[in-house]
Parts: structure tokens; sequence; C-alpha cells
């Protein structure tokens, strides 16, 4: 009588740790679900810091050794570069190497992987200047790489050079420039104004600072094959409001103008120095004889009067702008405005396209100083059967310090 109640007491026993557990699984199941909604929740709204928590709760659970580990951890580290908690990158790579040693897990992704732990051993110690083995590692990764996950790759680049322009590392941010240009090549020709700005600003930092000739090629093979395809592509047209045009035109513009701002800055360079500009292939050029103070392209509004024939009158005239020139060797620098025009010729508005060097400011007064200039008409024309109102005046300009 003993036993059998000393057995059912046993089986009582195993049963009610068996539903125990199995209540205590069904409870991590929906902390499971809950945490994954959380996180997804977090992320539509870019809310990072929520979207940490709900990571380091999903990945303490996750099991590392499951082939599914390393595309979750991807999207984990995805995540924490967006929050910059390089802290919860760090465990992650590590648990990650330390499943594959174990032999619990195979690599899909070992070059992004690698170059991750790189970054983030850099991020992690008290660095502030970026060693060459990780720019080593993206620059051998984007080159070897299919792009499967560009938006890590595009990320990490963009910091790299932003912490290289911080510490005057030129060739650094030269090369991470050059990283980004050449994943967003591999994603196609609906990214080519991309690619086309990433190579500006990495020609930019090259020619600032080493006046490599290279890079003056570069920006013009740049600018021919970006001009090709928004030629086919981005053709320009109006809004219902015909003085306005659509945001692809603006954007086909602004593009344009900053590789022009920079070749005009290269030419300007080059004769300043006494030594012949470097002959390259260049297609439409808008500058290619300018007067002392600027070359005024104009961009008729298609109005049924044709534009006034004349030249802008520049008084006062543009002033080279005071600007910090720290790490960079170039003493030459261009801009390019587009500027409104009333009926009367005077010069109403005015918008800065693109400027070279980059941290080329333009203070109040210059800017109201431009507002006295006016459009002077040719003796001897019928102004009432032309017209010198226009919002689409292009304004190039070369400054050298002596």
């Amino acid at each position: 009588m003993e036993i059998c109640v000393r057995t059912t007491g046993n089986r009582f026993v195993v049963a009610f740790f068996a539903l125990l557990m199995f209540f205590m699984f069904l409870v991590e199941e929906a902390r499971a679900e809950d945490y994954a909604s959380h996180y997804v929740k977090a992320i539509q709204e870019k809310n990072y810091s929520e979207a940490m928590v709900a990571a380091r709760a999903i990945w303490k659970r996750w099991d590392k050794s499951h082939s599914s580990s390393e595309i979750q951890a991807l999207e984990f580290l995805n995540t924490a570069l967006n929050a910059s908690d390089f802290e919860f990158m760090n465990l992650i790579i590590s648990d990650l190497f330390q499943s594959r040693a174990d032999g619990g897990l195979v690599f899909q992704n070992e070059s992004l992987l690698t170059l991750l732990d790189e970054y983030v051993a850099f991020k992690v110690s008290d660095k502030q200047k970026i060693p060459k083995e990780v720019i080593n590692k993206l620059v051998a990764h984007v080159k070897s790489s299919n792009s499967q996950y560009p938006m890590i790759e595009l990320k990490v680049a963009d910091l790299l050079a932003l912490q290289a322009t911080k510490q005057g590392q030129a060739q650094i941010a030269h090369d991470s420039y050059q990283s980004i240009a050449l994943i967003w090549e591999k994603q196609g020709d609906e990214f080519i104004d991309r690619w086309y700005s990433a190579k500006i600003v990495a020609n930019y930092i090259h020619f600032a600072n080493y006046q490599n000739k290279n890079a003056f090629y570069d920006i013009a093979q740049a600018e021919e094959k970006y001009l090709k395809y928004s030629e086919s592509n981005l053709k320009p047209h109006r809004t219902n409001d015909p003085h306005i045009f659509d945001d692809g035109h603006d954007r086909q513009i602004k593009l344009r103008a900053q590789g022009d701002v920079l070749m005009m800055t290269m030419e300007a360079y080059w004769k300043s120095s006494g030594e012949r500009v470097p002959r390259y292939r260049s297609t439409n050029s808008s500058h290619e004889h300018l007067p002392d103070d600027a070359n005024v392209d104009l961009e008729s509004d298609k109005s049924t009067l044709p534009f006034c024939k004349g030249k802008l009158l520049q008084k006062p005239k543009m002033r080279y702008p005071k600007a910090a020139r720290k790490g960079f060797k170039v003493f030459v620098g261009s801009s390019m405005f587009r500027v409104e025009l009333d009926e009367k010729g005077k010069l109403i508005d005015t918008e800065l396209l693109a400027v070279f060097p980059s941290q080329l400011t333009f203070d109040d007064k210059a800017l109201a100083n431009m507002k006295k200039w006016y459009w002077k008409p040719e003796k001897g024309q019928d102004l009432s059967k032309c017209t010198m109102a226009t919002t689409d005046m292009i304004l190039p300009f070369q400054f050298v310090l002596n």
C-alpha cells in the first residue's frame, strides 16, 4: 500500500513539473512573439533605442548554432549601427564567431562579418584615428562582394568617411567615398545619381589634398557617364506652374552643378599654378570661356518672347568668402548660383546650387550685394519684343587667392 502511494505521488510530481515546464514554454513563446512584434513596430517607427531593447531580448533566447542565426544577426547588426550600439554589435559578432568555433555554424557572409568585427573593435576602443586595417577590410569586401546587404555596407562606409573627414585622414575618407560609389554602382543605373554624388566627393577630397590629376580625369568621366544617362532617362519637364521644374529636374541641375564647380576649381588651380590644364573629354561644358568675374549661362523660360541680349552688371563684385581652409592645400574655389530676374532685369532671388570646397560659406552681406545686380540690355533692341524676366539664369564663379 505504501509503495503504491509513493509511486502515485512520484507520478503526480513528474506530471506537475511537466505541466509547469509546458506552461513556462508557452509563456516564453508568447514573450518571444511579443518581443518580435515590438521590434518590428520600433523599426517601422525608426525608434532604434526601443528596437535595441527587443533585439537584445530576442538574441539572448536565439539558438546561435541554427543556420538562420547569421541572417538574424545581420538584421540586428544593421539596427545596432543605426542606434550606434557598438556594445551589442560586439556581443553579436562574438557569439557568431564562438558558434562557428564550436562547429555549429557556417558563415555565408564571412567577408562582411569580418569587416564589422574590425570596425566594431575600432569603435569600442578609445582610438580616434581610423586604423588602416579597417578601411582595407572595407575596400576588399566591397570589391569582392555582391553587396547582398548594401545598407550595412553603406552605413559603415559613411560612418568611416565622416570620422576620417573629422580626423583629417584624407586618404581614408577618399577610399570610403569610393567604396560608397562602388556599392551604388552595383545596385544598377537607377541609383546613378547617388553613385555620381559619391564619386564627386571622393575626387573632391583627393584633389583638394593631393592635387592629383587623376581626380580631374575621374570627375570628367563620371560627369560624362551621368550626363549620358540623365539625358536619356531623366528628361526634365515642367509642373503645372510654368515657372517651376519638377524635383527630378532640380536634382539633375544640382548634381551637374557639383561636377561643374569641381571641374572649374581644378581648371583654376592648374591655371593659377602656371601649368597647362590637363586635356579631358567633356560633353556640353557650360564654362569653357569664363570672363574675369562670372559666366552667365542662361536657360530660357520658354516664354513667348526671346530673352533680351545684354549682360549682367555685377556691382559690387562677388568676393571670395572667408572660410576655414584647415586640412586643404587648395586655395582656389568655385560656386554656382541660380538666380531670378524680374521684368525690369533686376536680380530678385538667388539659390546656391553648388560650391567647392564645401566649407566655403556666403554671408548675408555677399548675398545682399548680389541683389544689387541687374541685367543691362544691349542698345538698339526693341524691349517690347524681348523679356528680361527669368528664373533659370546660371551664374558660375571661380575664385583664386593671391
